[in-house]
C-alpha cells in the first residue's frame, strides 16, 4: 500500500510506502513527516500512486486551484474503490 501526500514547504504531490516515517520530497528536497502530513488517498501499487498524483495535477491546473476541496478528496476516494470493486 502506498499513500499520496502533499510536500509541506513546496507543496507538490509525492507518495510513500505506508510503513515510511520520512520522505524526502522529489521536487524541492525538504524532509516530509509522513505522520504529521496530511494523506489524500491510500492506493495499492507505485504506478497507481504515479497516476492519481497525476491527475490531481492536471485537475488543479485546469481549475487554477491550489488544493483540493474536502469533497473533492471524498470523489476521489469513491471513484478508487469503485475501480477497485469493478476490477477484482
Amino acid at each position: 500500500m502506498y499513500k499520496v501526500y502533499r510536500c509541506t514547504l513546496c507543496s507538490s504531490f509525492t507518495y510513500a510506502d505506508r510503513f515510511q516515517r520520512w520522505k524526502l520530497c522529489p521536487h524541492c528536497g525538504a524532509t516530509i513527516d509522513l505522520l504529521r502530513t496530511r494523506v489524500y488517498l491510500e492506493v495499492d501499487s507505485y504506478s497507481i500512486a504515479e497516476d492519481v498524483i497525476s491527475q490531481i495535477e492536471k485537475h488543479l491546473a485546469g481549475k487554477r486551484k491550489k488544493d483540493l476541496s474536502e469533497r473533492e478528496v471524498e470523489l476521489i476516494e469513491n471513484q478508487y474503490r469503485q475501480w477497485l470493486g469493478g476490477s477484482c
